[in-house]
């Protein structure tokens, strides 16, 4: 699984997966709900993250 997967699952239900470099569960998210809405996943256990930036709902069209 990718980061990109990792969003998309992240957005639909709310899980927010393993982390694509090591497979550890122990993932922060970090929402910003506000303006262009942007989204930050980080892995507390080997530090890779990976940022999106003016990420719509997944309800919104």
């Amino acid at each position: 699984m990718n980061w990109t997967n990792i969003l998309t699952k992240f957005l639909h239900n709310g899980e927010k997966g393993k982390c694509p470099q090591c497979g550890s569960s122990e993932l922060t998210v970090e929402t910003m709900s506000f303006g262009r809405r942007s989204i930050t996943f980080h892995c507390n256990k080997c530090g890779a993250s990976r940022h999106f930036d003016g990420i719509a709902p997944a309800n919104e069209k």
